[in-house]
């Protein structure tokens, strides 16, 4: 068995291969390098001999530094002791998780999930005199697990988290990064028909329109494990048919389009626990589906389908109040689905659905007014659903309803104008489509076979190529799809099974982090 580790300290990644084997003396202790002195006494020249204040002088200089050059050894003795024992801490710490890859090689459906749930002693004396000991956790699923292994050494603790990636076979290796594999339990209850998907920028909240309800239901996430639990009360109410849902960079306004009755809701959200309140309705054009907020939170768009428009509006960044520009829309095409905003502010780009394009627009960073470029759409495939921007500004990818394709565009940086490098197939009936922050992996929702596309990209071109296992299974019906901006999380809206389906996404290979 092979396997590699990486390991991270303060962001930076050294590759190594441990072993038990190891001496940690060897490996990590630090011997403090003994100071030597030497002291030169004055003499009478006459008599060859120091005088006697001399000497007592000299005598109480000697004792002080004596007693300097003692405090001396006792801190470097301290601070050597400290030093191996937190380099025995991470010894034991890496050998705990080497023995629990080799459980979970010998078997794959290995797991251990209470806290500390088994224990390693190095010594006679137990683990419980918290002395020479590693305790180590197992969780996840079949094919991504998760090891927590904590060394312990006197008053030294020290702990390792390593993410273990399987074949279906049980093989640990180095996958492709961007895998999905799913949270146990898989999924967690929305309300009725939920379509958009948002995740607050702290990884802390999740958020879910749910177009039949005509409510927003929101969740607090847990930050490690990616796991969503209701908050109370679960719900807020919007409009009538909410469809898309976005949140501000700062974390203070979340913004929901409602279909029925044209308007965007705007909640104001504390950021402490997550929960939404303070709702205001504004009105757009016809039929809103999607809405985009700018990366400065200056700016909110609304695409409008049936009025064929984008509503503009400025935002008040202390309230999140919204107030139409003195222009208040620009035309689209037919049946505009979706928009998003480049990071930079300087591009806007809407999916128009009935029309198979993309309408570009220039946005003035001051005012927030829209511009149609000069060459003012490009073709996409058939029902452009969604339309996603990598983080660098590079690319863009629209999801083909109809055609079951992803339309691959480069960006120009300088005007947007974007050109397009193809197509890539997709499940049946692509709804979502998302870019991960880290710009590697790119997922779509497929509605008619209730799966998400999983896809490398080429970080130079944008161009996405599927992974070795293309889909994973998503509830029925699956819509919106969003990714927590550490990338370990992604989340999909599945309208008609009312779920979310949660994923831990793979970082690529057995991989080390030090906790503490």
């Amino acid at each position: 068995m092979k396997y590699k580790i990486k390991k991270s300290v303060k962001n930076i990644e050294k590759p190594f291969l441990f072993s038990v084997c190891h001496r940690p003396t060897a490996l990590f202790e630090r011997q403090a390098v003994a100071s030597r002195f030497r002291f030169y006494f004055p003499y009478s020249a006459s008599r060859g001999v120091a005088t006697l204040p001399t000497v007592m002088v000299l005598g109480i200089m000697a004792l002080l530094v004596a007693v300097s050059i003692t405090a001396l050894s006792f801190t470097e003795l301290f601070i050597s002791q400290g030093s191996a024992q937190s380099a025995r801490a991470h010894f034991y710490a890496e050998a705990g998780a080497r023995d629990a890859l080799i459980k979970i090689a010998r078997d794959k459906t290995y797991t251990c999930t209470t806290t500390d749930c088994y224990s390693i002693d190095f010594s006679t004396n137990g683990c419980s005199l918290l002395n020479d000991c590693a305790k180590v956790q197992v969780t996840g699923s079949d094919t991504l697990k998760t090891i927590t292994s904590k060394g312990i050494m006197k008053s030294s603790t020290r702990t390792l988290v390593v993410n273990v990636t399987q074949s279906s076979s049980g093989e640990i290796m180095n996958a492709a990064s961007g895998v999905l594999s799913a949270l146990s339990p898989s999924a967690t209850s929305t309300g009725a028909a939920p379509r958009g998907i948002v995740i607050s920028a702290d990884g802390t909240s999740v958020y879910v329109g749910n177009y039949s309800a005509g409510t927003v239901s929101m969740y607090s996430r847990n930050t490690s494990s990616g796991a969503l639990a209701p908050l109370s009360p679960a719900t807020v109410t919007t409009a009538s048919n909410p469809h898309s849902i976005t949140i501000s960079a700062d974390g203070t306004s979340v913004y929901v389009t409602n279909w029925t009755s044209s308007t965007v809701s705007m909640y104001s959200r504390n950021t402490g626990t997550g929960a939404l309140s303070t709702k205001t309705d504004y009105a757009t054009g016809g039929n809103p589906r999607g809405v985009a907020i700018s990366a400065d939170g200056a700016s909110v768009y609304t695409a409008n389908s049936a009025s064929t428009t984008v509503s503009m509006y400025s935002r008040n960044t202390g309230t999140g109040a919204l107030t139409p520009l003195a222009t208040s829309t620009i035309a689209t095409q037919s049946n505009p689905f979706a928009i998003a905003i480049s990071a930079d502010g300087t591009s806007v780009y809407v999916a128009n659905g009935n029309a198979a394009t993309i309408s570009m627009y220039s946005r003035n960073t001051g005012t927030g007014a829209l511009t149609a470029l000069g060459t003012p759409t490009i073709a996409t495939g058939v029902a452009p659903y969604s339309i996603t921007i990598s983080v660098d500004g590079t690319s863009v990818y629209a999801a083909n309803f109809t055609d079951n394709t992803i339309s691959q565009y480069s960006r120009n940086t300088g005007t947007g104008a974007l050109t397009s490098i193809g197509t890539v197939a997709s499940g049946l009936a692509p709804r979502g489509v998302a870019i991960s922050a880290d710009g590697t992996s790119v997922y779509a929702t497929n509605w008619t076979d209730s799966t998400v596309s999983m896809y490398s990209r080429n970080t130079g071109t944008g161009a996405l190529t599927p992974l070795a296992t293309s889909t994973i299974a998503t509830g029925a019906g699956p819509y919106g799809i969003s990714i927590s901006a550490d990338g370990n999380s992604v989340y999909t809206a599945n309208n008609s099974s009312s779920t979310v389906s949660m994923y831990s996404r793979s970082n690529g290979t057995v991989w080390m982090e030090v906790v503490n």
